[in-house]
């Protein structure tokens, strides 16, 4: 089922880090950053329920359109419309990061960084694909990590446009590797996003990483049915073995 595969393509959230949300509580902390780059008195705990009442319905809106904003027009058109676009464009990114520090703590999981450096060297060219409204985060995470250098490709669905499950994203990381879609797999934690996406776009493999606290509860459709599922990214070791032809030296 692998002999084919020379790429493998990564989702982040659920897949390479955990993502685990904050007290609401915590969010006023956040909040009152953002008002004080903004020159606002108004109250830390009434501007964090605004807040997030306006990110979940421009998440609706996104997951509906299956369009994605950068951090300047999130913010100037979603999240704080009321103030000037020109005296929000150049504090987007920055409030974009203390937002999404307010809402969530994101830490990589173990096993991600040996299961990388190991496929790496199994002869596979690795990429990144992701929703995201951040153009930096996931990298600099990576990057403290010692592991960006891994992703030949990385496509970001806040630079790109469109996010999964459109398969458009996927057939552009594709191209950007010169790898036919075929030849690639995708390892995701969402049958809805990542492997409904993978199968759009004709990737050759699609693996779910199931996650603990999200079982799958229902018989998927078959545009939903993943090819392998894991419960540990270190078990992609024996599915993606050296590939023929890949010297592996070792030191020693």
């Amino acid at each position: 089922m692998t002999a084919s595969i020379s790429a493998i393509f990564f989702d982040v959230g659920g897949t390479l880090r955990r993502n685990t949300p904050r007290d609401p509580a915590a969010r006023a902390v956040g909040a009152r950053q953002i008002l004080g780059l903004l020159g606002s008195s108004a109250s830390a705990d009434d501007f964090a329920q605004t807040l997030a009442a306006r990110a979940d319905a421009y998440e609706e809106w996104a997951a509906a359109t299956l369009t994605e904003l950068d951090e300047s027009r999130l913010w100037t058109e979603w999240m704080v419309p009321e103030y000037p676009p020109g005296q929000i464009r150049p504090l987007a990114l920055q409030l974009n990061q203390i937002w999404r520090e307010t809402i969530a703590t994101r830490a990589l999981f173990p096993e991600t960084v040996p299961a990388l450096h190991a496929l790496h060297l199994n002869g596979y060219r690795l990429g990144l694909i992701s929703n995201t409204t951040s153009p930096t985060d996931a990298l600099d995470m990576f990057t403290a990590a010692g592991i960006a250098s891994l992703f030949e490709v990385v496509l970001l669905s806040c630079v790109f446009g469109r996010r999964k499950p459109d398969p458009a994203i996927l057939i552009a990381a594709a191209d950007r590797m010169g790898v036919p879609p075929g030849r690639c797999a995708y390892i995701g934690d969402r049958l809805d996003w990542d492997v409904c996406a993978a199968r759009a776009a004709g990737f050759g493999l699609a693996v779910l990483v199931r996650a603990p606290v999200k079982p799958v509860e229902v018989e998927p459709a078959p545009d939903l049915t993943p090819d392998l599922s894991i419960d540990h990214l270190l078990e992609l070791l024996p599915i993606f073995p050296p590939r023929i032809g890949r010297v592996i030296q070792s030191e020693g």
